[in-house]
């Protein structure tokens, strides 16, 4: 990420661009005016005259235009709308000055940082000499990220498009496409994977504003939980929570052994995070987000995170092996022990579904989102499952629902 302008939204320029000439047309007219000389010196002719003063004004009229390069040209980029959303198309603004030098009767313009949002990013225009150029353009199927500073080049000719100019210039600013909302469950319509308890706004139905832990020496008999307990080796006892509802803790795996191969449903799981980190906002409930994330230093927290800040987080987060999934989980689970953790990932790995199964033995309040086609991956064993389905584990019902057929033979990993 570098540094922002002044205005997010808005490119700026700079003064200091790459110039490149286009040699080969100087090749070729210069060949064809010595062949023109030496048939002219051979035959003589005045057809011949003729076309060497035509070369030789095609060939003065292309100096002129590479000679008379301007000194300085300003670019500014403007986008509308100016945080786009994934999959949306945003018009393209470019604003061109060009001053002191011989300004350009035509101009083509390449944008890679339209190319890299989406399509197109190449615009041509006839200026006619003018100093301020226009040119406006429709970007569609953009890409979630946020693409920043980047060089784009304006080639100008002469009047045939032979001899050309291209100059490179450093725009710079940033594009920020955030991702898509997708639709998600209010809260209180949180499924199971098997027997657990429904959630009401992130807690056990009928225990709202408290949470579960491990019974200690001198707690009360009454604040047992007798029928979380019932599932565990060890008693739970109720913690009643003073600030109310509990805080929601939004953990996005990045892992791409979360995933699938071809990794189709990263983008999904990011969808719902943003989702879910709208909800939370418009509720007025607190919310962290955390990312698994090389870019954003291996982890992005934030407590009371404002929502257009969630947003940036998330529409730059990429897949990245810096911190495994199952990792990610155990220090979350250990920070945010008293939260309602929701886990988005792609699918269980052996590693996260043990994970998983420990925090729910310790009476964390967890929920898994899992956005593949399959709730587990292929090498989860029998075993692992059935401990996941007798947990409490919830599980949203956006996601396919398991089958008893999804379920590999006993004795086996599949």
């Amino acid at each position: 990420m570098a540094g922002q302008d002044p205005s997010p939204y808005v490119t700026g320029y700079r003064k200091g661009f790459v110039m490149k000439v286009s040699i080969l047309p100087w090749f070729w007219t210069s060949s064809a005016s010595l062949l023109l000389v030496a048939a002219y010196a051979g035959y003589g002719g005045p057809s011949l005259v003729f076309l060497l003063m035509a070369v030789g004004l095609i060939m003065l009229q292309g100096a002129l235009v590479q000679a008379g390069s301007p000194r300085l040209v300003r670019v500014t980029r403007e986008w509308s709308p100016v945080r786009p959303t994934a999959g949306d198309s945003a018009e393209l603004s470019l604003h061109i000055e060009f001053k002191g030098g011989l300004p350009p009767l035509w101009i083509k313009v390449h944008d890679p940082l339209a190319v890299r949002a989406g399509s197109p990013g190449e615009f041509v225009m006839l200026t006619g000499f003018r100093r301020h150029a226009d040119l406006t353009g429709r970007v569609s199927g953009l890409r979630r990220g946020i693409y920043r500073t980047e060089k784009l080049s304006i080639t100008y000719g002469d009047l045939f498009g032979w001899f050309t100019r291209t100059l490179s210039i450093e725009a710079e600013g940033f594009l920020t496409v955030v991702p898509k909302i997708s639709s998600m469950p209010a809260s209180g319509e949180t499924g199971n994977l098997a027997g657990g308890e429904s959630m009401q706004g992130g807690l056990p139905a009928g225990h709202k504003g408290e949470l579960l832990r491990d019974y200690r020496p001198g707690d009360s008999w009454k604040s047992i939980h007798w029928k979380a307990s019932s599932r565990r080796a060890g008693l739970l006892a109720r913690v009643p929570e003073a600030g109310g509802p509990a805080e929601r803790i939004i953990l996005l795996s990045t892992d791409p052994g979360s995933y699938s191969p071809a990794a189709e449903e990263f983008e999904l799981a990011v969808s719902c995070a943003a989702s879910l980190l709208r909800m939370e906002n418009s509720a007025g409930r607190r919310a962290t987000l955390i990312c698994g994330s090389r870019s954003d230093g291996g982890r992005s927290c934030g407590h009371d995170i404002e929502q257009e800040e969630g947003m940036n987080i998330l529409a730059a987060v990429s897949l990245d092996a810096y911190i495994p999934g199952h990792s990610l989980l155990i220090e979350t689970v250990q920070e945010h022990s008293h939260g309602l953790i929701t886990f988005i990932i792609g699918r269980l790995t052996p590693e996260i579904a043990s994970a998983a199964i420990s925090a729910a033995a310790r009476g964390i309040a967890l929920e898994i989102i899992t956005t593949g086609d399959k709730a587990w991956a292929p090498e989860l064993s029998v075993d692992t499952i059935e401990l996941l389905l007798h947990s409490g584990l919830r599980l949203s019902p956006r996601v396919v629902p398991i089958q008893d057929t999804e379920l590999p033979a006993k004795g086996r990993s599949s």
